[in-house]
């Protein structure tokens, strides 16, 4: 994976072949001096074994490299990364979804995973710093990953999500027959709006963490890729998303979590990116 190089501009002849400034004619017979095209610069000096291709020193060995350490990821990524898989949901008890009494639920060990994945995707993107090409499809990639999670959780709900376990339900069953006991319906009806109100809230904070996470990670990809001009299915996919989590989660909260998300262009971390009014509207780099 390589961006399509960019070709240098270059000055255009004069009709006479020569670079001298024609002349003009205007109204009155005068001429005026029409400016001499200014040369573009001269592409910077790469280090041996590299050239330039347009935006940086490009190196095939570190292409090479990259993409050899990128394809075991994903592969290990695909093959393992349940949320990923088609139709995969979250379903069942409350409590095996996303845990309780300190222990972890199929959402929580999902996270960890996702956790693992990350980090093995870290890796590409901090070990070819000379290929920003692959720095930005490692980037797009992990994003995926807890866009992955987003998605899952946020189509889960009842009556897939139980949020009552078998024994709470058969209690509230007797209490509310006509033979249990009397004058309680409406202390029942505001449990059940009780229960389903921590369900919201917890699911919504849940959902709160993946979506920054996604967002942080596709907002950095879209930074490399728009100052390489890299062009790649992980980066479009990125911008497509952050379209669609706009959306979601509103304007505001996207524009709070890219200013707080380090330029990637910075090694020394210092710098956050920008964020303007409907960035992810446009077309994707």
């Amino acid at each position: 994976m390589t961006p399509t190089p960019t070709s240098t501009p270059t000055s255009t002849p004069t009709a006479t072949g020569n670079s001298t400034a024609n002349s003009t004619p205007t109204a009155t017979g005068n001429s005026t001096p029409t400016p001499t095209p200014t040369a573009p610069p001269p592409p910077p000096a790469c280090p041996p074994a590299t050239a330039w291709n347009g935006t940086w020193c490009l190196d095939p060995a570190v292409e090479r490299a990259a993409a050899a350490h990128y394809a075991r990821v994903d592969a290990d990524i695909r093959a393992h990364f349940a949320p990923e898989r088609p139709g995969y949901e979250y379903a069942g008890p409350v409590a095996e979804v996303i845990g309780s009494d300190g222990k972890t639920g199929r959402y929580g060990q999902d996270v960890l995973d996702a956790y693992g994945h990350d980090l093995a995707l870290g890796k590409v993107a901090g070990s070819f710093d000379e290929s920003p090409g692959w720095r930005a499809v490692a980037l797009a990639r992990q994003g995926t990953l807890y866009d992955a999670l987003w998605s899952a959780l946020h189509d889960a709900g009842p009556p897939k999500i139980v949020l009552f376990t078998p024994q709470q339900l058969m209690l509230l069953h007797r209490i509310t027959s006509p033979y249990g006991v009397q004058g309680v319906q409406s202390q029942v009806n505001d449990l059940r709006v009780l229960v389903q109100a921590a369900w919201d809230q917890k699911k919504d904070a849940l959902l709160a963490d993946a979506a920054k996470q996604a967002i942080t990670r596709y907002a950095a990809s879209l930074a490399l890729a728009t100052t390489y001009r890299v062009s790649t299915p992980q980066t479009a996919h990125a911008h497509d998303r952050l379209v669609a989590l706009t959306r979601a989660v509103g304007e505001d909260r996207v524009r709070e979590i890219v200013t707080h998300t380090p330029d990637p262009r910075d090694a020394s971390g210092r710098t956050m990116l920008t964020y303007t009014d409907g960035m992810y509207s446009a077309p994707p780099p």
